[in-house]
């Protein structure tokens, strides 16, 4: 296979059309949604369309990014079921520079919201 199973591919879909490109990824391990920008290839701060993030969710392993930070990690969480969330500048206290207590805020919510996904996708099994 060409990427092994252990690539992150990065997507940055602008409308459901781009997600077709997620059928020549099978290989890969996961894909990274990122928000679109025509100018900047990621790093923009800004969440992307949750939508189309959960769309791509139903269909490979979804790594969430793009303006995420403690206040809505929880909510995108609910909304996209992905394998993981990437997070960079939703931490900062300023360009460049972490903040431990937004790091420690943001993994305590990621964390509370994948145990709650995890629970309602086990409910559904049992169903």
């Amino acid at each position: 296979s060409r990427f092994g199973g252990r690539a992150i591919v990065s997507l940055r879909p602008r409308e459901e059309t781009d997600l077709e490109a997620l059928a020549d990824l099978r290989e890969v391990f996961a894909v990274l949604i990122d928000t679109w920008d025509p100018a900047r290839e990621g790093g923009t701060g800004r969440t992307g369309d949750w939508g189309l993030a959960a769309l791509a969710a139903e269909r490979t392993r979804v790594i969430l990014a793009g303006g995420l930070k403690p206040s809505n990690v929880e909510r995108a969480i609910a909304m996209v079921r992905p394998f993981g969330v990437d997070v960079s500048s939703g931490v900062e206290s300023r360009p460049g520079v972490k903040d431990h207590a937004l790091l420690r805020d943001f993994a305590r919510a990621a964390l509370a919201a994948f145990a709650e996904t995890r629970e309602t996708f086990q409910e559904k099994e049992k169903a």
